[in-house]
């Protein structure tokens, strides 16, 4: 009897522990698929990111009435160097990479790194978490698109002019930074507005050093 019990504690446990360390899978069919194809293209960004923003995005769809074909993700952990702006097919999971700028303000020694976030009105840095894309319109860097915030954290993102859009800095050679706006190579602005426009969810990722 003795024996039997530690057997079913013994499994109990091992199940428990499966259960708690399983990977997490979006409950939409199509949205499963598009994300286990994407965690296998995204090399280039966290694998944390990437299940966020399919969290956020599962969960939100409907009430934020947020776009069924892309969404992007922003990875700050990475230097502004590298591409680190994801674009995911939220239909087949395929991605494509770009570079985007970050806040002066939240790289203040300009050494490509970014050291912090603020939604701050006049602190230049980028702000953090979840965007709803909306309205585009023509402004000092051309064709721009507005950004809503959908969290605590980034609810002055439209009152701070938080949008993203072209920016000559941003280039294959070099990245400059930014007001606090997510800025993209010119040549590629156009597309990813399209893709983001009315309804794209766009996610700023980033994790303080220890």
């Amino acid at each position: 009897m003795l024996k039997l019990m530690k057997l079913f504690l013994v499994t109990f446990i091992l199940l428990t522990a499966s259960h708690a360390f399983a990977s997490w899978q979006p409950q939409s069919k199509e949205l499963k698929k598009a994300y286990n194809k994407a965690k296998k293209n995204i090399v280039a960004v966290h694998s944390e990111a990437l299940e966020n923003a399919f969290r956020f995005y599962e969960s939100n769809k409907t009430k934020e009435k947020l776009r069924s074909d892309y969404l992007g993700i922003a990875d700050f952990t990475l230097k502004s160097n590298m591409k680190r702006l994801a674009m995911v097919n939220l239909k087949d999971g395929s991605v494509d990479f770009f570079k985007v700028s970050h806040g002066k303000g939240s790289d203040r020694n300009h050494d490509l790194v970014m050291d912090s976030a603020s939604s701050l009105q006049g602190s230049h840095s980028t702000p953090l978490g979840f965007h709803k894309m909306g309205d585009t319109y023509y402004g000092k860097h051309g064709l721009s698109v507005k950004m809503h915030g959908l969290e605590k954290q980034n609810k002055s993102s439209l009152k701070r002019l938080i949008v993203l859009h072209g920016a000559k800095y941003v280039s294959n050679k070099h990245t400059g930074r930014s007001l606090g706006c997510p800025a993209v190579e010119d040549k590629y602005t156009k597309d990813i507005i399209k893709k983001l426009k009315g309804g794209g969810l766009f996610y700023h990722y980033w994790v303080p050093k220890k």
